[in-house]
């Protein structure tokens, strides 16, 4: 598990006073309105930023930070995420899960036989679909692409580090 999520991604500069526009990668753009600080991943160290102000520009956010003070310094954080501690971030509700839970996770059928490790997410927006990197003993070196359905996913065991699906027909093919 990661120390770490991204809640978003800095777009640019908005404005003379140091905010920035932030594209959200976060379930509500709202969450922004509790949190107090967040972290940028910069090269060698996490820097830790105070939110000062919180705006909603459509399907945007824009934030100022306290340690920011002009659009100088603001336009040099373009493309950094925006991250928060792993333990600040609520419990998603039963039976859903955070993208970082289950990449990562090993694929395997119902009768046990391995198919993959999820290595990305693809948010098509009527359900996820997983990208499988397909074990070694399939036959195959294309990656494999898991609706994220309920007639597919069996059981995703976070402990286990394990999900298990069913197969149906050309799923594998």
């Amino acid at each position: 598990m990661p120390d770490y999520i991204t809640i978003g991604r800095i777009l640019g500069p908005h404005g003379l006073r140091g905010d920035v526009k932030i594209l959200p990668l976060t379930y509500s753009i709202k969450r922004f309105l509790e949190i107090e600080r967040v972290f940028l991943d910069m090269p060698g160290k996490m820097r830790l930023l105070h939110i000062q102000t919180v705006l909603f520009h459509g399907e945007r956010v824009v934030l100022r930070f306290r340690e920011i003070t002009g659009r100088e310094e603001a336009s040099l954080l373009r493309g950094k995420e925006i991250l928060i501690p792993v333990e600040e971030s609520p419990p998603p509700a039963e039976g859903e899960y955070y993208h970082y839970q289950i990449i990562g996770l090993e694929v395997f059928t119902e009768e046990g036989t391995p198919v993959g490790k999820v290595t990305g997410i693809i948010e098509t927006g009527g359900n996820d679909v997983y990208v499988v990197k397909p074990a070694r003993d399939l036959a195959r070196d294309k990656e494999i692409l898991i609706p994220a359905i309920s007639d597919v996913i069996e059981d995703i065991d976070l402990g286990e580090g394990k999900m298990v699906i069913k197969l149906m027909e050309g799923l594998l093919e």
